[in-house]
């Protein structure tokens, strides 16, 4: 299973990363919203773990902007924030 993780806390990404893939999932780590909007719309995944707040472009605006992207549509997003 091919994962998209958007995290740009260093101590939160690696820690998701390593446990997602100690768990053997691939895992595609993207630290700013450009990036995973890049990413998403280039790449196929399974399943979008997706931090809210992020630099640029945050988790929710890269979500709308996803809904017009073959790539992003119907895919299992999970959306978070620690505030």
């Amino acid at each position: 299973m091919r994962i998209l993780l958007v995290e740009d806390e260093i101590k939160v990404g690696n820690a998701l990363s390593k446990g997602l893939q100690a768990e053997g999932y691939e895992i595609t780590w993207a630290q700013v919203g450009e990036e995973s909007f890049f990413h998403a719309s280039s790449c196929t995944f399974d399943l979008i773990i997706l931090d809210v707040m992020l630099p640029g472009r945050d988790g929710i605006e890269v979500l709308n902007l996803g809904e017009s992207e073959a790539n992003l549509q119907r895919k299992p997003s999970s959306a978070f924030s620690r505030h």
